[in-house]
């Protein structure tokens, strides 16, 4: 089942039923929505004084949306400098990853990495690669994704065994 955020509308009726002083379940019933999606919505974009206001719910929900939005990690200079400095002493990816997972960096506390990241952003630049592939561990060609083995690719028919 997939989540539908309160559109703007729904936050006008929410607005108009709660003056009419409905209650929650029935504003949920009128809208389709559970009650308890009803209760967030009021519980988390209420004004100062506790009132809901629909210009108000839809400004608190877009600085929340703003908040979350993605920043690719390998836009941080100092985590890419720790990374950087850590495939020159040679270490794997993996290392690296693992050792910012366990006891993590003074200088960016809470900051992590996956070794799937770190192997992206050495292979998404020519010169970049062309730079760590020495350091890294397995200096061969970059592997390919899941389920790309050695397999035996037929194309057409083979031929039967009477026409070889």
């Amino acid at each position: 089942m997939s989540y539908q955020h309160v559109s703007m509308d729904e936050t006008n009726v929410i607005f108009r039923m709660k003056i009419q002083d409905y209650g929650q379940a029935e504003v949920a019933r009128c809208l389709g929505r559970h009650a308890g999606t009803i209760s967030r919505e009021l519980r988390r974009n209420a004004n100062c004084d506790g009132r809901y206001w629909p210009g108000v719910a839809q400004a608190k929900a877009n600085v929340r949306r703003g908040a979350h939005i993605r920043r690719p990690k390998t836009g941080s200079v100092m985590l890419m400098g720790f990374v950087t400095e850590r495939l020159e002493r040679r270490w794997s990816p993996q290392q690296i990853a693992g050792r910012l997972r366990e006891v993590g960096w003074a200088k960016l506390p809470g900051a992590g990495i996956s070794h799937t990241t770190i192997y992206r952003w050495i292979w998404s630049d020519p010169q970049r690669a062309a730079r760590f592939r020495p350091h890294l561990r397995v200096a061969g060609e970059r592997g390919g994704g899941k389920g790309t083995g050695d397999r035996l690719l037929f194309v057409g028919v083979l031929p039967r065994a009477a026409q070889r």
